[in-house]
């Protein structure tokens, strides 16, 4: 029993660590103008700039998850504003202040290719054939075993992204911010993880600058 406990107490720790490591590759910068400090925010809209249809669509997702799991009202700016044309500030202003959103959140992101190759990898594929006999009533299994080459894209990428809150009511900009995701082993999968993780930290900001209030 002591035993289990032991292991148990052991593999949070490790995984705090782990976890802990990933995120130190992250570093957020921010500044709230002075004429709204501790501001606090309802509802916002999260445009992402700059990127294609489908980036914009995937990366707009992310953000309004991971705000909702926050408990914070928030929708994808590519609903309101479609990337059909080129909408005016007033626009803009107009559609926020009739739909009740006080706070405009504007995305840029960039990436930094680190590292983009690919490598050789061998690839095993195991399959099992049953055949049943029905003159013999009886069952032959038989197992054929096969290798073969691929090739494996690594990936490394270094994020950046570059943020701004504009006051709905006032349309200044009272907060503005950047995260930067710095050099570790991780690939094109992951990238969705570590966006979730520079997005908490968005989140946390806005939270300790008394900008949002997060609701269990």
């Amino acid at each position: 029993m002591k035993k289990k406990l032991l292991l148990f107490i052991l593999l949070i720790i490790f995984s705090s660590l782990f976890t802990s490591c990933i995120r130190r590759t992250v570093k957020m910068t921010s500044y709230t103008h002075p004429n709204y400090f501790e501001k606090n925010y309802q509802k916002f809209c999260i445009l992402v700039e700059g990127r294609t249809l489908a980036e914009r669509k995937f990366y707009e997702e992310i953000f309004v998850e991971n705000f909702r799991d926050y408990g914070i009202v928030a929708t994808e700016g590519s609903i309101l504003f479609p990337p059909i044309e080129e909408w005016t500030e007033d626009y803009y202003g107009k559609v926020l202040n009739k739909n009740g959103y006080d706070a405009f959140l504007l995305v840029t992101l960039s990436e930094e290719i680190l590292r983009d190759e690919l490598i050789p990898k061998v690839v095993t594929e195991t399959q099992t054939n049953v055949n049943n006999d029905t003159t013999k009533k009886s069952t032959k299994t038989t197992t054929s075993v096969s290798t073969h080459k691929e090739m494996q894209r690594v990936l490394d990428i270094a994020l950046q992204m570059h943020m701004k809150i504009i006051d709905v009511k006032n349309n200044q900009v009272s907060w503005q911010g950047e995260s930067v995701k710095y050099k570790d082993d991780n690939n094109l999968y992951q990238l969705e993880r570590q966006l979730s993780y520079m997005v908490d930290d968005l989140v946390i900001d806005l939270q300790n600058k008394k900008h949002l209030i997060i609701y269990d």
